[in-house]
């Protein structure tokens, strides 16, 4: 291949055939890939910022495919490209090394999902590029990068993404497809995925039996707590109590669920019901002042020891908790609750009950008994 001439820039110039123009850009890149004299190498770059201008798109492609492996491609050069429509774009956004991690984001936020898309595809994807491709909130974008097994991920942008897409079967199963997920975000996901995600989450993330066996269980009494109504009359709770133990799903997992989210009506209720007795009697012995009534409550009702001990934890963080609502009182008091489980389970993040009811659980704090005790 010759090297460039002000031939090539007249050429450039003058030539009136878009094919011709083309051809002419991928001269010049070949060349441009080799070594130059600095003003070889000026008068190149001077030719791709003119064809960079061209009104034809072929022309402008075939300047993005002729540098998309060049790492010596200046960085204006290589951003108009990369701002360029999709078909110039995508070349070079797919491979080229010129672009910094602030580059890529700053294109992530500012360019259509067929830039990001060839973004998340490319061979290396730092965590903070991964991060800004969650953000979009396009599962398409989030399912490519965590189909690349160059991108990396880190905990916080896997918590993005059940965040974002916890609906998205897509996205979910692009999870728990990547190695070696942390074992918080595997727990996390335990609860939310569908059934064949579980098990392949219990054979391929390696979760340790207790926690797979607690979570699985976890996630079927979640959906019926988070079928409730957010306010509902005592005359309704202690309807779904009854309905809930003749159907022998009053366990001890859903009521200590419903200690860990401050629903002391829905806990009285199911305590009343399984120690046959009735519901206002449960709530004088759980509100003695003395604390005298409820351990044999919890006994009656066939709670275990450590079950107890949490019960009259919650209650004394209740009795200790001021707020103006409902609403704030339960989210102190799930705060406060989750605080008090963080010298054994430093990685529990503030308010994060769903990983606490998780470890509970999985340590024999609920028991495993499926059905309601007599």
């Amino acid at each position: 291949m010759s090297k460039l001439s002000q031939a090539d820039v007249e050429g450039l110039l003058n030539e009136r055939s878009p094919v011709a123009r083309a051809a002419l850009a991928a001269k010049v890149g070949a060349v441009y890939d080799g070594e130059l004299r600095p003003a070889e190498r000026a008068l190149a770059e001077d030719i791709f910022k003119r064809m960079l201008q061209d009104i034809d798109v072929r022309v402008r492609q075939a300047v993005s495919d002729s540098l998309k492996a060049n790492p010596r491609v200046p960085r204006d050069v290589a951003m108009t490209i990369a701002n360029d429509v999709a078909e110039v774009a995508v070349p070079m956004l797919s491979s080229s090394m010129v672009f910094t991690d602030q580059d890529l984001i700053e294109i992530v936020r500012s360019r259509p999902a067929t830039h990001q898309v060839a973004i998340a595809g490319r061979p290396a994807v730092s965590e903070e590029v991964s991060e800004s491709l969650i953000e979009t909130g396009n599962p398409d974008v989030a399912t490519t990068v965590l189909r690349n097994p160059g991108a990396e991920v880190s905990e916080e942008g896997y918590g993005k993404v059940i965040d974002f897409f916890s609906g998205e079967e897509m996205v979910m199963e692009a999870v728990v497809d990547r190695p070696a997920l942390p074992s918080r975000i595997s727990e996390r996901l335990v609860t939310i995925v569908s059934e064949h995600l579980r098990l392949r989450l219990a054979l391929e993330q390696q979760i340790a039996p207790d926690i797979a066996e607690a979570t699985i269980l976890q996630s079927r009494e979640r959906v019926t707590f988070e079928l409730w109504p957010t306010e509902m009359d005592p005359t309704e709770v202690f309807d779904l109590i009854e309905h809930l133990f003749i159907r022998d799903r009053l366990t001890d997992s859903l009521i200590m669920r419903a200690v860990c989210e401050g629903d002391f009506v829905f806990f009285t209720a199911a305590l009343a019901r399984r120690a046959h007795i009735f519901p206002e009697n449960a709530w004088a012995l759980i509100h003695d002042e003395n604390e005298l009534g409820l351990a044999p409550l919890c006994e009656q009702a066939g709670l275990g020891e450590e079950m107890r001990d949490l019960a009259y934890l919650s209650v004394r963080l209740a009795r200790s908790i001021e707020a103006p609502t409902e609403v704030e009182a339960r989210w102190q008091f799930r705060k406060d609750l989750v605080r008090h489980f963080s010298s054994q389970w430093p990685d529990l993040e503030s308010g994060d009950v769903e990983t606490l009811i998780t470890r509970l659980i999985a340590t024999g704090v609920a028991g495993r008994e499926e059905s309601a005790a007599a």
